[in-house]
């Protein structure tokens, strides 16, 4: 869908890509992951680039116990138009 929208992704290994001087310009990452969560992620996302906006993907109403960081979310399941409404709010 993010494609589609023009815009160029990493479909994992998002640490390593943050590591590097690449332009990046938004983070998208599912919460429910294998071996980290998205809040997780969203945080060491944010000790590499402090700056970089990130927007969460989730079934979850609200986020579990622990997960305080405040970031901006995307109900699943959403639709094309809705996620490229989210991306543009961020902006």
């Amino acid at each position: 869908m993010l494609e589609d929208l023009g815009h160029k992704g990493a479909a994992s290994g998002a640490l390593n890509v943050l590591a590097t001087q690449t332009p990046i310009d938004l983070m998208t990452t599912n919460y429910s992951m294998p071996s980290m969560d998205g809040a997780q992620l969203a945080k060491a996302a944010g000790d590499v680039r402090p700056n970089l906006p990130i927007l969460l993907a989730t079934g979850y109403a609200e986020l579990p116990e622990g997960s305080e960081l405040e970031l901006h979310r995307v109900g699943k399941p959403y639709t094309q138009s809705k996620i490229d409404i989210e991306i543009n709010n961020i902006r």
